[in-house]
């Protein structure tokens, strides 16, 4: 499972196109202590810029993050952006698709959302954020027991919407996170390959967290799949870098070769 940037990039160099979907916290940027400190340096957007442009290579952003939040993070116009965990699709023409109806899910958020900021106010470290098609609790800066008292009160804010099957639970790195029932990055990559893949495109897929093993799972009689992480762990991905900046000279070598 393990490759090296070198190694990696001779496989990848094999195909004349690519379709390269890129997850973002933890892949693009490092994880950061909130979610506003995770931004990309100046260097990674001329890079996504150049992969942008290729003709030989179409480019997506996948995220937990909200569209609207993953247009301000990834400020390049070109390339298929991909929020809510795979919920809601921008293209590169600025088409929007929706894989859940948003006027039946945001209210439900607003509420719950409301609600969550009353119920854990005073818990020190904890950050509830509304994703308008998600609600997402952040407890990375909670000392433990502040953690796991704000968990527990946050399952039970969600828990009735989970039981009707409208919501289900996700859980990532010091996150947990309420989203729509059947909305996964697996769904959002199989949709935009059906409707977008180009004759003699290979996928390939970068992603560092349990939210990406369904984009994984997509993918695995097909493309090239990469986990990134510093710890050798279980997955679906057939390969492993071991950090955002081992990702950022893989797409700098990406840039050289297609762009």
């Amino acid at each position: 499972m393990n490759i090296t940037v070198p190694q990696l990039l001779e496989e990848v160099r094999r195909h004349d196109r690519l379709f390269l979907l890129l997850d973002y916290d933890g892949t693009l940027v490092p994880i950061a202590p909130t979610p506003e400190q995770a931004r990309l340096a100046p260097d990674v957007i001329d890079t996504l810029r150049a992969l942008a442009a290729a003709e030989s290579v179409q480019l997506a952003v996948i995220s937990g993050r909200s569209l609207e939040d993953l247009r301000r993070c990834v400020p390049i116009e070109g390339l298929f952006l991909v929020g809510g965990h795979g919920a809601e699709i921008r293209t590169p023409t600025g088409q929007r698709h929706w894989l859940v109806d948003p006027a039946v899910i945001r209210p439900i958020v607003d509420r719950l959302a409301a609600r969550a900021e009353v119920a854990l106010s005073g818990l020190t470290g904890c950050l509830v954020e509304n994703k308008r098609l998600s609600l997402a609790l952040h407890y990375r800066l909670a000392a433990p027991s502040v953690a796991r008292e704000a968990v527990a009160r946050f399952l039970r804010l969600g828990e009735p919407y989970v039981g009707e099957g409208q919501f289900q639970w996700l859980r990532g790195k010091r996150i947990i996170e309420l989203r729509p029932a059947g909305v996964h990055k697996g769904r959002a990559i199989a949709f935009l390959l059906e409707r977008y893949l180009r004759p003699g495109e290979w996928p390939i897929y970068l992603g560092d967290d349990r939210t990406d093993e369904d984009a994984f799972r997509a993918l695995s009689d097909t493309g090239i799949t990469i986990r990134v992480s510093a710890e050798e762990e279980p997955s679906r991905a057939r390969h492993r870098l071991r950090s955002p900046a081992e990702v950022h000279q893989f797409l700098d070598g990406l840039r050289r070769h297609y762009g």
